[in-house]
C-alpha cells in the first residue's frame, strides 16, 4: 500500500477542482450575490451545503463501496441500470454539455464578435466544435488526466478567476439591494436548491470512479486512506 506525496495530493486536488468547477459554479454564486441582497451569506451557506457538501458525501460513498457499480446495486438491479443512465444523460447531452459550451461562448467569445456574427448560430457552432475538440484532447488519455487537469487546466482557471476577483474588488458597486422574494423568506433553502442545480452532487458519483481508478493506479488500496484523501481534495 502506498501513500500520496504532497505534490500528488496538490495536483489531484487541482484536478478535482477543475472537474467540479463548471458552468453552474460560475453562474449561481454571482447570481446569488445579486439576488440574495442582505441575505447573501445565508444563501451561500445553503449553496455550499448542497454543492460541495453533497459532492464530498458522494466521493466518500464511492470510496466506502469500492466502486460505483457496487454502490448502486445495493438498491436494486434495475436501479443500478437506470440511475447511472440518468446521470450520464444529465451530465452529458441533456444538461451539462449544452450549458458548458453555451456559457463559455456567451461570456468569453460573443462579446468580442461583430453584431452580425454574434446573433448568428454559426459562431456558436464553430466555437462548440473547437471547444469540445479541446475537451476531447484532455479526456482521451485517462492516465494523463492528473497532469493535464492538475498542471495545465486548473492553474489557468485559477489565474482567470483571480483576474475576475481583482477586477470585482476595484469596481465600484452600489450597496446591497433588498433580497428578492425567494431569498427573503428562506435564503438557506433557496441556496440549497441553487447548489443542487450545479449538479456537482450528481457528477461526483461518476467522478468518484475516476479517483478510485487513480488510487488503484497509484496503489493506494487502504479504504480509510482513500476517504481521507478525498476529503482533503
Amino acid at each position: 500500500m502506498n501513500t500520496l506525496t504532497k505534490k500528488e495530493i496538490l495536483f489531484i486536488g487541482f484536478m478535482l477542482f477543475s472537474m467540479l468547477f463548471g458552468a453552474g459554479n460560475l453562474i449561481f454564486p454571482a447570481y446569488i450575490g445579486q439576488a440574495a441582497g442582505e441575505n447573501v451569506w445565508q444563501a451561500i451557506i445553503g449553496f455550499i451545503i448542497s454543492d460541495a457538501g453533497i459532492a464530498i458525501l458522494a466521493f466518500i460513498a464511492i470510496a466506502k463501496s469500492g466502486n460505483f457499480d457496487t454502490l448502486v446495486k445495493r438498491v436494486h438491479p434495475i436501479f443500478a441500470l437506470l440511475f447511472p443512465m440518468a446521470i450520464y444523460l444529465s451530465i452529458g447531452p441533456g444538461l451539462a454539455i449544452p450549458r458548458a459550451s453555451s456559457l463559455a461562448y456567451e461570456m468569453g467569445v460573443k462579446p468580442f464578435l461583430s453584431e452580425g456574427l454574434a446573433v448568428s448560430p454559426i459562431g456558436l457552432l464553430v466555437y462548440t466544435i473547437v471547444f469540445f475538440s479541446i475537451v476531447y484532447w484532455f479526456a482521451k488519455s485517462p492516465s494523463k488526466l492528473v497532469d493535464r487537469f492538475g498542471k495545465i487546466l486548473t492553474p489557468a482557471l485559477l489565474i482567470l478567476i483571480l483576474i475576475v476577483f481583482i477586477k470585482a474588488m476595484f469596481t465600484d458597486l452600489s450597496s446591497f439591494k433588498d433580497a428578492s422574494l425567494t431569498y427573503k423568506s428562506n435564503p438557506v433553502s433557496q441556496g440549497i436548491l441553487d447548489g443542487y442545480q450545479t449538479m456537482d452532487g450528481i457528477c461526483a458519483l461518476i467522478y468518484g470512479i475516476v479517483f478510485i481508478n487513480i488510487f488503484q493506479r497509484l496503489n493506494v488500496t487502504n479504504q480509510k486512506l482513500q476517504i481521507k484523501y478525498l476529503i482533503i481534495f
